[in-house]
Parts: structure tokens; sequence; C-alpha cells
């Protein structure tokens, strides 16, 4: 749901002090704010909500229940889902009640009603490129009695169903690559565009006045170029729009297009003439009005160039003359009428001089009844002939049957002409508003409608009023409401209350939950036992709710020291969004990213920490605890030789990979042998090595421990065994030849003896 509420301000003119609000002063400007967001915003519930004010009770200032009925039936024919009124009594006083009531009674009729659907023909580009903001473009111009708008940021960069439409208007100078590619290919498809002032000045997009890089169809063999000063318009030979216009612009200012070769695909239309200070008078070598189309392909659409950006009957323009302004309305307003309706033969949307300044939409309610809305915004009364264009709403010719809701009355059974449907109407000139049901069976409504409800007398009025407990809810809190309304002659027999999201209750003292945080216009509207009504509205503020922090990250475990480890924020916030992300992660670092990624260096235990913000400031934070392991190291020890004799030097060479057999270097290996310790030399490529002195101990094995550290790996150990032994002393050679005769003696003795 989208509520708008349009204000004003007060000025004092005169000695008195009056309400300037474009919306009061100028229906269209009402109807185009709602178009405006019922075009961007198609699928969403559009409350609108008139400031008190258009209630204040000096009805000769202000226009009082006029002003309050034009407006409310002007909301309802745009398509608003709802109309509502801000609370305005200044001093308790006896009028704003009425008028008040007078909207209730009001609301009345149009609850009767179902909500109006308009599907317009025309679409208007608007926005904050416009050619001259001052002209107040479309609202002012009369050139349509009903149409959709967007702001032309909206219309680039949002897909928007262009099939429905007939024709577009666009009035820039400055245009998005995207708008300009959408326009082509909508006049490919058939579609039909008005450029009002040109294609832009000198082909700017709208960043940075860099020369955008799409060009419109029309451009395409044209240069285009500007025009200004005295020049006169002589547009009374027949042309393929029928128009006939004879101006003389003293103060002219423009775009006109120069066709350098003759093409088939360009009708310029007209004379123009440069009057020169001298009185010297030559036609312009340039076009500023000019029918485009693609003779190459018959199936596109039509564009209309007309290169008006001002024009002034008198010198000296300026857009706070109202003269100025309504010449170049006029112009703009002659073209598009000749553009739509004589050349496209369009029946709806573009108004013509007989139907200028009514407003007439049309919404379908059913395979085969449209109801109709026309409101004359003029002050005096009219016969007009309502064109309802059958084909546009699916339906077939032949004959309809047409009910007038605000008479109860049925006008009578009517026959369409190619698939035209005309039918004559008359409107009161006091912004009277009429309702048609159009409906091939004879409509039997169940209801007719005061379009002028009766006004309230002072005796009418009971005195609304309520509180509501909590005071600061949340969308958790059930809010209990308490009725404190009076009535000084008699009682209060019936309540009704809307809470501001669209729920009503008819208790006494109901209780409601919001659904979303925001401040909602609580109205109650009282009525006493002879039928007194009066209305109360407070604003109930549902407050924000914190944000939830969370987040997950990966691996979700078995992490090891130097791995990048990658976190994902699944906070949420039930009420609104966030918008800021501060993460602590344990060892001096931090982040702002929503979803960072982060390398833990070294092995240990980190507590991490996510802090969120969310759209209106409050604050919510997580942590979690990340263990990191460290890595492991592989070590293997190689030895020159596994047995020596002591005092032999001895080659020792170890090997440190990693865990997935990556050499690991800047390590710190050390060997243990008996009581030495003996730290190896870093010899690249993942190898240590270094000679143990076997000197320092006996014979016997040993175990040799090698232990290998660094930063962020584990401490890993091997072990390889070393054989020692001693060295057996050598007898010489003569010693034992010796030794040898001498036992022979010895033996050969003994046997001689015996």
């Amino acid at each position: 749901m989208i509520d708008v509420y349009l204000a004003g301000r007060f000025v004092l003119e005169d000695g008195m002090w009056r309400l300037v609000s474009p919306w009061m002063d100028n229906p269209w400007f009402l109807y185009e704010v709602i178009r405006r967001y019922k075009t961007m915003l198609p699928d969403k519930e559009f409350h609108v909500v008139l400031w008190g004010s258009c209630t204040w009770p000096w009805e000769g200032a202000f226009g009082g229940f006029e002003h309050v009925r034009r407006n409310a039936w002007v909301a309802y024919l745009a398509g608003a889902d709802a109309v509502g009124w801000f609370t305005w009594d200044p001093e308790g006083d006896e009028m704003g009640n009425r008028l008040l009531m007078y909207t209730t009674r009001l609301n009345r009729e149009l609850v009767k009603l179902p909500v109006v659907r308009p599907q317009p023909q025309v679409l208007a580009i608007s926005g904050e490129y416009l050619t001259y903001p001052e002209l107040g473009l479309f609202s002012d111009m009369g050139l349509f009695s009903e149409y959709d708008v967007v702001d032309q940021r909206f219309f680039a960069k949002t897909d928007m169903d262009l099939s429905k439409y007939e024709l577009i208007v666009v009035a820039q100078w400055k245009y998005y690559d995207e708008t300009v590619q959408k326009l082509n290919d909508y006049v490919v498809d058939g579609g039909n565009v008005a450029f009002l002032y040109g294609t832009g000045w000198s082909q700017y997009n709208v960043y940075g006045n860099e020369t955008r890089e799409t060009r419109f169809l029309v451009e395409g063999d044209a240069v285009q170029s500007g025009i200004g000063g005295h020049v006169g318009i002589n547009i009374t030979r027949p042309n393929a729009l029928d128009l006939e216009l004879d101006y003389d612009a003293m103060d002219f200012g423009g775009l006109m297009l120069r066709i350098e070769d003759a093409s088939e695909d360009y009708h310029p239309i007209g004379g123009f003439y440069q009057v020169e200070e001298d009185g010297e008078i030559r036609e312009i070598d340039g076009h500023p009005l000019v029918l485009y189309h693609d003779a190459s392909n018959p199936g596109s659409g039509w564009v209309l160039y007309w290169g008006l950006g001002k024009a002034s009957r008198t010198p000296g323009f300026s857009w706070e003359n109202r003269e100025d302004v309504v010449d170049t309305n006029f112009l703009y307003r002659e073209v598009c009428r000749a553009f739509a309706l004589n050349f496209l033969n369009m029946s709806g949307s573009v108004s013509s001089r007989e139907t200028e300044n009514v407003l007439v939409t049309q919404s379908k309610l059913s395979d085969e009844t449209v109801l109709a809305g026309l409101s004359n915004f003029n002050f005096e009364d009219r016969s007009i002939t309502y064109s309802l264009d059958l084909g546009h709403f699916g339906l077939p010719d032949g004959e309809y049957w047409v009910h007038s809701l605000d008479e109860n009355a049925t006008m009578g059974l009517f026959e369409s002409t190619a698939s035209i449907l005309d039918v004559p109407v008359h409107l009161p000139g006091n912004n009277a508003t009429k309702l048609l049901l159009i409906s091939r069976e004879r409509p039997e409504p169940p209801c007719s409608v005061e379009i002028f409800p009766g006004r309230p007398s002072a005796e009418d009025i009971p005195s609304a009023s309520f509180t509501y407990f909590p005071s600061d809810p949340s969308m958790l809190d059930s809010v209990r409401f308490s009725d404190s309304s009076t009535d000084s002659d008699g009682e209060i027999v019936s309540w009704d209350w809307e809470f501001g999201d669209g729920a009503t209750d008819e208790g006494r003292y109901p209780s409601h939950q919001y659904g979303w945080k925001g401040e909602y216009p609580v109205r109650l509207t009282v009525v006493d036992d002879d039928g007194g009504i009066d209305t109360v509205e407070r604003n109930v503020t549902v407050r924000n709710l914190p944000p939830e922090a969370d987040f997950s990250y990966y691996p979700p475990q078995n992490i090891t020291a130097g791995q990048e480890v990658y976190f994902t924020d699944v906070s949420m916030d039930p009420d609104g969004s966030i918008i800021a992300w501060s993460w602590d992660f344990g060892d001096d670092a931090t982040s702002t990213e929503q979803n960072p990624a982060h390398f833990f260096m070294n092995p240990a235990s980190y507590a991490v920490t996510l802090s969120v913000e969310d759209d209106e400031g409050l604050e919510g934070s997580y942590s979690t605890t990340i263990v990191v392991e460290p890595i492991l190291m592989q070590v293997a020890a190689q030895l020159s030789a596994l047995t020596v004799t002591e005092g032999d030097a001895v080659t020792i060479t170890v090997e440190v990979k990693d865990d997935v057999d990556t050499p690991i270097e800047g390590a710190t290996v050390l060997a243990a042998f008996g009581d030495e310790v003996l730290a190896l030399s870093d010899q690249g490529d993942g190898l240590y090595g270094g000679t143990i002195n076997t000197s320092i101990v006996g014979e016997g094995t040993y175990e040799i421990v090698v232990t290998s550290e660094k930063m962020a790996y584990a401490l890993t150990q091997a072990s390889v065994f070393l054989n020692v032994e001693v060295e057996t002393p050598s007898i010489p050679y003569g010693f034992l030849v010796a030794v040898t005769m001498v036992a022979f003696v010895i033996l050969f003795l003994i046997k001689r003896k015996t």
C-alpha cells in the first residue's frame, strides 16, 4: 500500500490568507500525481490523503464543499484505491466539522463503486529532464482527456508493457540511451511517438552532458539545430495532419531538422519563416515540424517531430508571464491534436476543442461492461459527445445500453460505428461528474450514486475521540484502541475504525496488530442516535524493530592457518533493510563488506563478530568462535650411511612438505643426536641438511630425532637410527708367523715324548 499526502502552503494576498496548492487550483495536477504512481507501481494499492486545509471553514475563500467534492471524484476517476483527508478543525469550528462530515458522505458514495482501473491510450514521459519545468507541461497543457505518466528515469530503467499505448508523448532535452532504444523499438513494433522540443538539445544524454550513443530513428538522415527569435508559422496548405495554423511568434525558441538527403521517410509540415530585425523575411532552411515513418517497414509507427520549446506573441518571453505559457501550450496542443485525432484517428485520451478540460476515464468492469467517468473542469455547462473506443477494450461493434449512475436513469440504447460508440452527454458547469455504465445488457445497478451528497448541519455533530496503548508500539504488539467520544445531546451508537493499513473494525474497544513499521493515520468515525457523524484521525507510529545479525562461513570446519574463509551475511531486518555491515575477525582485522573473505594466518580460536545497521539506524550483532588448526607437515630424514665407525662424520638430509606434498621452506629443523642438537640449514625446495659428529658417542645404535617447526604449521617429528661401531686393532704379520712356528715346535715335542 502507498499513502501519498498532498499539501500546500498559505500565502497572504490582498489582506487575505489563501491556500496555494497545485492540486487544489488545478485538478489535472491531482490526476497526474495519481496516474504517475499507478503507472509506475500498478500492483500497489494506492491511497491518496488530501491535506485537511481543503476543508478549511471559509467556504467563500477556498470553495469549501465544492473543492472537497471535486477532488474526491478526481482522485476516484484517476484510479486511487482510497481517498482520505487529514483532520483539520481550527478551534472546533462548526464549518470545519461539517466539511469533514461531508467527506464521509462522499466516501459513502465512493464505496458503492468499484475501483476504477483506467486504460489510457497515451503515455506521457515527464521527469527531471523536462524541456522547461516551469511549463507544468502535461497537467497544464489541456491536451489530454486521460493519460498515464512516468518520469524518464523510470521509463529507461524499468520494463514496461508499452503495447497497450497507441501514443507516447515526450518532452525532454536530455535522454537516457535506454529511453532512445525503447522508443525506437516501440515505433518499429507499430507504436506512435510525439516529440515536443525535438529530440533534445545537442543529443545530450543524462550523464554529464555527454553525447548519447543511441540515436532516435527520426535522427537517422537528419541533422538537428536550433532556431530562435521572431518566427512566423504558416500552415495553411493541405498537409498530412490536416492542420491549419497561422501564428506569429515574436519570441520563438526551439529545434528543427535539416534533412540532408531527400527521403520518403520524412514529411515536413508547413512553412516557417525568420523575421529579421530589419523586417526581411526569409524561409528557414530547416523543418521544426516533421512527420517520420520508415517506408521500408510499413507496419512501423509514426513519429511526430515538433521542435517547439517556447513561443510568445509578444517579445521578451517569460515563464512568469501566464500569457506566454498559454501561447506555448496552445501550439503544443494544436499540433498534437492534429497528429492524434486527425492523422492517427485516435478517439480516446486526447481531447478535442469540444472536450478540452474534461476528464474522461474508462474502466472495464466485465467482458461486456465499461464504467465511464466524466468530470467537467470548466465553470459553464457543456454538451459534448462522449466517444468510447470499443476496440481498445476488446468489445465488439453493436448496440449498447448506457445508464447514468448519477441520475439513476437509463439514457437509452446506442449503436456503435466502426468500433466507436458515441453518446451525447450534458455536463453541468459546476465541476460536475457523470458516471456512465455501458453494457451489452441493460444495466440494473443496485444503487444510484450522489455526485452532490447533502451537506450536514451543525446539529449532526458528535465529538469523536480515542486513545491507544501502548503509545510506542512495534509490529509485534497488539495495539488496544479505546473510544472516548462524547455526544452532548444523546449517545453514540456506532463506531467505524480505519486503522490506516486497510483494516477496519466496528467495535468500541478494538485491538489491532500492524504488519509493518511506519506511520498509520487511524480514523474513528462515530454516529450518534440522531444520525450525527464526526471523525477524528490520529497517527499511530509503529516503531522500527532492530535487525537480527547472523552469518555463516565456509568451510564450516577443519579450517587451517593461512586458508581463506568465506563469510556470508544471513542477517535480516523484520521491518526494513540492512544498510551497513561491520566485521571483526578477532585478529585485529575488520571489514565493512556484506560478504567478505578473510585469511586467518595463525592457528588459534577467534571470536568473529558481525554488527549490522538497518535503514533507520538500529543495530544488531552476532558472534561465534572459529577454531583455526595448524597446517600438517610431513618430515622424512635420510642419513648418508646407516652404520659408521665411531668418529666418522654422517650427513643427514631432511625433506619437509605440507599435507599436499608442497615443499616447505623457512622452517626450523633440528636433529637431536645424543646430547647434541644440530640446527639443519635450509637448502631450498623443502630440503634441510647438516653433518653429525659420531665422536661424541660410543659404540651402539642411536635414534636421531628430527623436529620441524614453522609458524602456522603443526610441530612435527621424525626419527632415523644410526649404528656406531668401535674399530678392532690389527696384528703384525711377522708376529703371527712366529707364534705359528712356536706352536708347531710345542706340538712336535709333545708327540716325541709320548
